[in-house]
């Protein structure tokens, strides 16, 4: 559901970008916060899943 969510958002917002009613930097501030919070969903799912209490103590970087 999230998923559909945020592809919808990103079609949204590259046809206002076509239409002039936004601008790219605008957009990229959208994205930058829907992957921001994506990420802390996903970090706080790990944290969970793995019982880890102390998230100093974990690294679920992606390189």
């Amino acid at each position: 559901m999230q998923k559909v969510k945020e592809d919808r958002k990103q079609k949204i917002l590259e046809k206002l970008t076509e239409q002039g009613k936004v601008k790219t930097d605008e957009v990229a501030d959208v994205l930058k916060d829907s992957m921001t919070a994506l990420q802390e969903q996903i970090t706080s799912l790990l944290l969970s899943r793995h019982n880890i209490s102390n998230p100093q103590l974990a690294d679920f970087s992606i390189w």
